[in-house]
């Protein structure tokens, strides 16, 4: 009897241990045709500007904020308009940038409208490097394209990336966002459940957009296991997204409209003491309300400037960190404005 319910117990623990894994290790690899090559774009055209000197990231040489010299592109898109390509000059003439601009920025259209919303950039360079997404841009390294061309995962990418740049500032501040993630069953990858305030909603976007708008594209498996481990979030997304602007209006709205203010140190003394370990995750929203753009960087154990974001007057950045760890906003000299050491989630408001 005793071995029996010894025998029980294991199969009841692997069971649950089964299904409390997350499904897949990321999700721009579960299936090459949620969105292809021939779907429709809504790119039309663009025009060259001329050369343009830009701070933008580089994951190059470990990742950097760095000042280029960029092509610059103004891109057309039907029902969206102020998207730039700005293609580095190491691409040599605008001729070939100009190919290199139409190619993503065609892609990029075949996107749900909804992804473009704050869209403001995308930065093309060269480099076998992952590409990125926030801070109103699109980060794109080039040489990493053929590896994404080869699996068939180019536009999967992009979306991935595009729902850090249109999505994340708004979902990880709505507490409805914070119910369904708390809701679910599981994770939906193990890359959103190992950063859950930096990746789970671009994790977790592709696949509510397949099973909510290409089901006849995905599998019965694949449907399955997605909608059993994040139906709440499915859910979520059909409520308040539903990949189309006019839906999506009312959560930006809401999401303005409350704000758990996180207030700031003083500069004064303020980075003698840098980050400290033991603290746990929070998730930070970065707002700049002066006139002027600034510089964000983190403090590292030492005290030192480790720059993150370069943000523009008036825009905000969703930041995954942790309490005990400490932030510092810089004008353009290089001077402290503000420092912040989070507690909970909420919004740094720069003044």
């Amino acid at each position: 009897m005793r071995a029996f319910i010894i025998v029980v117990a294991i199969l009841i623990f692997s069971s649950s241990r089964a299904v409390s894994e997350p499904p897949y290790s990321g999700t721009i690899f579960v299936d090459p045709d949620i969105i292809t090559q021939t779907d429709e774009s809504a790119f039309v055209g663009l025009e060259y500007r001329g050369l343009g000197t830009e701070t933008g990231y580089d994951r190059r040489l470990g990742g950097a904020w760095v000042t280029n010299e960029f092509f610059i592109f103004d891109v057309a898109y039907h029902d969206k308009h102020g998207t730039r390509v700005r293609v580095n000059t190491e691409f040599s003439t605008p001729e070939k940038a100009e190919k290199e601009a139409i190619f993503y920025a065609e892609a990029v259209g075949r996107l749900p409208s909804i992804l473009l919303r704050d869209l403001d950039t995308i930065t093309i360079h060269a480099g076998n490097e992952d590409y990125g997404g926030g801070n109103r841009d699109i980060l794109i390294h080039t040489w990493r394209t053929r590896s994404y061309l080869a699996d068939g995962i180019l536009e999967e990418t992009l979306f991935h990336e595009a729902c850090h740049t249109s999505l994340d500032e708004y979902l990880y501040a709505d507490p409805d966002w914070a119910e369904a993630r708390h809701s679910d069953p599981e994770f939906i990858s193990e890359y959103a459940r190992d950063y859950p305030l930096r990746e789970d909603v671009a994790e977790s976007c592709l696949m509510a957009f397949a099973i909510l708008n290409r089901p006849d594209r995905i599998s019965s498996t694949t449907s399955r296991l997605i909608s059993e481990a994040m139906p709440r979030r499915i859910a979520y997304f059909d409520k308040f997204v539903e990949f189309d602007n006019e839906a999506f209006a009312a959560i930006v709205s809401e999401t303005d409209a409350e704000v758990r203010t996180i207030p700031s140190l003083a500069c004064v003394q303020g980075e003698a003491i840098g980050s400290l370990a033991g603290g746990y995750e929070v998730s930070m929203r970065i707002r700049n309300d002066t006139n002027s753009d600034l510089q964000i960087s983190w403090l590292d154990w030492q005290a030192q400037r480790i720059q993150y974001h370069s943000l523009s007057a008036g825009t905000s950045v969703m930041q995954a960190t942790f309490t005990k760890h400490r932030w510092v906003a810089t004008n353009a000299a290089g001077e402290c404005i503000a420092i912040v050491e989070p507690k909970e989630d909420g919004t740094w408001v720069i003044k």
